[in-house]
């Protein structure tokens, strides 16, 4: 069996043997993100009352691409949420496409396998392509949006009525045209 990477997510709130088994078995989990890019470095620790960790896309060019995961152990029993937010973490917009909302308290789902399914998140989200549209001049805007599924991931807005012309620029941000772009130079 594989030995946690003690470097992901360092300061990460561990108050029961859940938060531990959880933090440790995703801290196992999480050097398979490489191949998204993702790194220990790139990962946070918010020190709240339950751990609350998150890993940053480094490849998308929003301020909203960091993929947070809270944890929940309370005498019903244990929970997870998972969620596209920024580095404020408090100030997020929520709903995004592809978001798991905080689930029921469940006595009969281990820790781990909560930890399972949030490093499997982590790995979808990070796939996804988001498509980057450019309006330039007088009040620039930008728009990213999902490839698969067509959701808007954020949007500037600054001039709305901007996006309704044909945008400037056009490009896809996607974690594989970032890591070989990294990896060449």
């Amino acid at each position: 069996m594989m030995t946690p990477e003690p470097r992901w997510f360092l300061g990460a709130t561990e108050n029961t043997p859940a938060d531990r088994r959880f933090l440790e078995r995703l801290r196992t989990l999480a050097p398979s993100w490489g191949a998204y890019g993702i790194t220990a470095e790139q990962s946070a620790a918010i020190p709240l009352a339950l751990p609350f960790v998150g890993v940053e896309l480094a490849h998308l060019t929003t301020e909203y691409r960091w993929l947070w995961i809270k944890f929940l152990d309370v005498e019903e029993g244990l929970g997870f949420e998972c969620s596209w937010g920024d580095i404020t973490y408090l100030d997020d917009t929520g709903g995004t496409d592809g978001d798991i909302p905080l689930t029921s308290p469940d006595k009969t789902t281990t820790p781990e396998a909560f930890a399972e399914r949030a490093s499997d998140w982590v790995a979808a989200q990070a796939s996804r392509a988001v498509l980057r549209e450019e309006w330039h001049g007088l009040g620039r805007s930008t728009r990213w949006t999902f490839l698969d599924h067509g959701a808007v991931l954020d949007n500037t807005r600054t001039w709305p009525w901007r996006q309704r012309r044909t945008p400037d620029r056009v490009s896809t941000e996607l974690a594989v045209s970032w890591i070989q772009q990294h990896q060449a130079g």
